[in-house]
């Protein structure tokens, strides 16, 4: 349990004001934006995308993600796609439409109810197929996402949690770091601490690296949340979390997920 002789860097938490989620929304559009713009040159064969027509997909519903165009697609048909994306093709097809789906996802949407990681299953190396630009607009993209997460208001809703969207990232291949640095510095708000209380408690075993509970991630990828749920900043917001008076029960979580944050930092750390 956490008292005020254990407090070691004391923060005030605040509730997440409209004006900052406003924020968060604005830098998610300026990350879109960038995504359509690096991706601008992708384009489709001929043939349209590589799916399945014998069952999941209407010759029609082919047509249209042929030739819609991307910013219009609509969310059925690329909910469709996702599905029944296969073959060889199918990274280059994902990559293409990747602009699209995500903005979906910075909606608050997971597409499909399978979760975030399905976006990526049938093309689980799609990151090392893109150019430079490309990663980098991906990059900014996971931050904001991961910043808007962090930064929801009350009354807003949200179909996934940080470990979805760390599954998303993994089974993507992508580049975790953006995502990671977020969540080893996260804002001083009531709703950074129960999203990190939630994940310690609920979802991830960063005791032995395991990752997330009914999550898809690799073990790289549960080492480095280990050490980012580990982290000062974290340690330092579980504090408050703990001693502040206005939630007894995110009081009594926040104090327990702060135990086991102690117990991570205090061991030694390999490579």
């Amino acid at each position: 349990m956490v008292d005020e002789s254990s407090l070691t860097h004391g923060i005030e938490l605040q509730r997440t004001s409209a004006d900052a989620s406003a924020e968060h929304r604005r830098a998610m559009e300026s990350a879109i934006s960038e995504l359509y713009t690096a991706f601008r040159r992708r384009e489709l064969s001929p043939d349209g995308p590589d799916v399945c027509t014998g069952c999941c997909v209407e010759p029609e519903q082919k047509e249209r993600l042929a030739t819609t165009p991307k910013h219009a697609i609509a969310l059925d048909d690329l909910n469709t796609f996702h599905y029944a994306a296969k073959g060889d093709g199918a990274g280059q097809d994902i990559a293409y439409f990747l602009p699209r789906t995500l903005e979906f996802v910075s909606q608050g949407s997971d597409l499909i109810s399978a979760g975030l990681f399905c976006l990526f299953s049938s093309c689980p190396s799609v990151w090392s197929i893109l150019g430079k630009r490309e990663q980098q607009a991906l990059q900014q993209f996971c931050s904001a996402l991961s910043r808007w997460r962090f930064g929801l208001v009350e009354d807003e809703t949200c179909a996934f949690t940080m470990p979805s969207i760390l599954e998303m990232c993994s089974n993507g291949g992508f580049d975790v770091t953006p995502v990671m640095k977020v969540i080893a510095d996260p804002p001083p708000t009531f709703s950074s601490v129960r999203i990190i209380a939630d994940m310690l408690l609920n979802d991830v075993d960063v005791v032995q690296e395991r990752g997330c509970s009914g999550h898809q991630i690799t073990t790289e990828v549960a080492k480095q949340l280990g050490r980012a749920l580990s982290s000062p900043a974290v340690l330092s917001l579980l504090e408050a979390g703990a001693l502040q008076n206005q939630d007894s029960e995110l009081s009594g979580r926040a104090s327990m997920a702060h135990w086991i944050v102690e117990q991570v930092a205090a061991e030694p750390k390999g490579d």
